[in-house]
């Protein structure tokens, strides 16, 4: 994996501190993905174990919250090496699909929607969206039409189940 939450991060004592641990210059986030990054470039890998369950309050330690310039900072930082290492044809499969089911239900989560799509926007054409609404269809208060351009979705009831393991909810 590119990386892990460090809500649920186990790593070794050694290599924590011979990639330098956490980057302190961060106000209140992106630390656990820096590290992550950090790991990789110094030859080691992320790995993300499925078999377990973790409870995690997000945002539960933070005090600030959200913090747009920690963003901008990390993606200045690792922009070359997360281009060159994750997202090249030599790395890269055509063949894979990020599944993705949205509530609509929650018209206050629209916006976290749009952000979310914003930020996929380099991966939009492996984007496999269901959105799911109590009719059924979008109507008044969901998404714009503009978010959704050249993303592959589909729109179904919230009582319908599909069996497709999703990789994401929001």
């Amino acid at each position: 994996m590119p990386g892990v939450t460090g809500a649920a991060l186990l790593i070794r004592h050694d290599r924590f501190d011979a990639v330098g641990g956490f980057d302190e210059s961060y106000n209140e986030e992106c630390q656990d993905m820096d590290l992550c990054m950090k790991i990789w470039e110094a030859g080691y890998k992320v790995v993300y174990y499925p078999d377990t369950d973790i409870i995690h309050y997000e945002n539960g330690t933070r005090t600030i919250g959200e913090d747009n310039n920690d963003r901008a900072t990390f993606r200045t930082k690792w922009a070359r090496f997360i281009d060159g290492t994750f997202f090249n044809s030599d790395t890269q499969s055509q063949d894979w699909e990020l599944h993705v089911c949205l509530s609509l239900n929650d018209v206050r989560k629209n916006k976290k929607i749009e952000h979310f799509l914003q930020e996929i926007e380099p991966i939009k054409t492996n984007l496999r969206l269901t959105i799911k609404t109590s009719t059924g269809l979008l109507g008044t208060g969901s998404l714009p039409e503009s978010a959704l351009r050249d993303v592959r979705y589909r729109v179904i009831k919230n009582d319908y189940e599909d069996g497709i393991k999703y990789d994401v909810f929001l």
